[in-house]
């Protein structure tokens, strides 16, 4: 009987003891709505949120709407870099459709990596890494672009502390 109680002790304290587990994980880094930049400190009155609605992106930036995006994807990735794999994803790749990030007036296909850092007693984050590939949409070219969020973390609003 003992040996029994063991496995399921153990199986009550690891969630507890080291963050989401896989399927939690995936359901949480892909939830809709409001996730907040700056760890969450831009949820306060929208004031750096991404507002993610299905296949669409609201900008706010001091609660006012200051552009769009389309969510053409989002990827969950496996610690090999892919997206087939087993265990915890390690990163999200989305698939964004909008005006390239570096301000010069171009619309096309952008891939965006994001790390997902958290861990016990944290809350887990969505953290940019420091470039974007960029596909422009009248010219094929690509490219990549400098992460103007590079290093910054978003949470969902819902979850901030």
């Amino acid at each position: 009987m003992r040996y029994v109680l063991i496995p399921m002790a153990c199986l009550a304290i690891l969630p507890a003891a080291c963050g989401k587990m896989p399927g939690e994980l995936r359901e949480y880094v892909q939830q809709d709505g409001d996730w907040g930049w700056g760890n969450g400190t831009g949820c306060k009155d929208r004031t750096d949120v991404w507002y993610i609605a299905g296949d669409r992106i609201t900008i706010y930036s001091q609660g006012e709407i200051a552009g769009y995006l389309r969510l053409d994807e989002r990827r969950g990735l496996y610690s090999n870099g892919l997206t087939s794999g087993s265990g915890a994803w390690t990163d999200m790749l989305w698939i964004l459709h909008g005006p390239a990030p570096d301000g010069s007036g171009e619309t096309g296909r952008q891939e965006m990596r994001l790390a997902i850092r958290g861990g016990p007693g944290r809350t887990t984050a969505l953290r940019t890494y420091n470039h974007r590939l960029f596909v422009d949409d009248a010219t094929g070219e690509r490219r990549r672009i400098d992460e103007p969020r590079h290093g910054d973390r978003m949470i969902p609003c819902n979850e901030r502390r």
